[in-house]
């Protein structure tokens, strides 16, 4: 399939990362927050690995723009702080990444993408 170019990539990417979020049983097994993090490292590092994009920073911001603290951690403490069930984090990690991309698709490369946080307090 021809490519045209970065940001069509970036596209199917998000669009990717989507069906991720709305079946996420189909792709992590076992069904956990550590699989899902793995999955998403290994999502990011296959992405820049093929040159589509070094989301890494963006990722970060995303993450302190969805209001999540930047620690090397992750976030996942403090979302187990929050009272987050496990499904939720999942959800929240994912659109993390969502966010990510598709900020890196935006022309205005300084505005982080907003999606709700849905029931994060």
């Amino acid at each position: 399939m021809p490519s045209n170019g970065p940001r069509n990539e970036i596209t199917l990417n998000v669009s990717l990362l989507e069906a991720v979020r709305e079946r996420k049983a189909m792709y992590l097994d076992p069904f956990t927050v550590e699989s899902c993090q793995n999955f998403l490292d290994g999502f990011s590092l296959a992405c820049f690995a093929c040159g589509i994009v070094d989301a890494s920073e963006r990722i970060l911001a995303a993450q302190a723009g969805r209001g999540w603290t930047v620690e090397a951690c992750g976030p996942v403490p403090e979302m187990r702080e929050r009272g987050l069930s496990d499904e939720q984090i999942m959800d929240e990690l994912i659109t993390i990444h969502i966010a990510a991309f598709r900020d890196e698709n935006e022309d205005d490369a300084g505005s982080l993408s907003r999606l709700p946080l849905d029931e994060l307090s």
